[in-house]
């Protein structure tokens, strides 16, 4: 059985993690809170890449998130954003996230992670200003 995430996309997790990802994906947008989640989407898969890295950036965890093979294109991408968002590399993160929105129209918690590394950065607003319709 291919695992999802909450927008049909397959990632690399077992069913039960990714279950858990698609709720912190549910809860990315603020007041939710997706760390609860995604701790238990880890717990469910420790190899699951996608869920370490957000956790990590959420909870402000340096140590870098060991990212295996194969992961998707979707997923390699998300890893670079949120990379370039706890480097502190804002405009890095607002051109790379603008580039994946417009090719997977919605990923909450890269948003999530950019928006709360970004500081007041003018580049997100528009970005950061509207919560994309699959998630009302």
């Amino acid at each position: 059985m291919e695992a999802n995430d909450g927008h049909g996309r397959p990632i690399t997790a077992t069913p039960v993690a990714a279950g858990w990802y698609c709720l912190a994906q549910r809860r990315a947008h603020p007041p939710g809170d997706p760390v609860p989640s995604l701790r238990r989407a880890v717990d469910a898969d420790a190899a699951f890449a996608l869920a370490a890295v957000d956790l990590r950036a959420l909870t402000g965890d340096p140590t870098p998130a060991r990212l295996g093979d194969p992961l998707t294109g979707w997923e390699r991408h998300h890893c670079e954003i949120v990379a370039a968002a706890v480097a502190g590399q804002a405009a890095r993160a607002a051109a790379l996230l603008r580039q994946h929105l417009s090719e997977v129209d919605c990923d909450p918690l890269a948003l999530r992670i950019v928006g709360d590394m970004a500081d007041g950065n003018a580049e997100l607003d528009d970005l950061l200003a509207a919560r994309p319709s699959c998630h009302d």
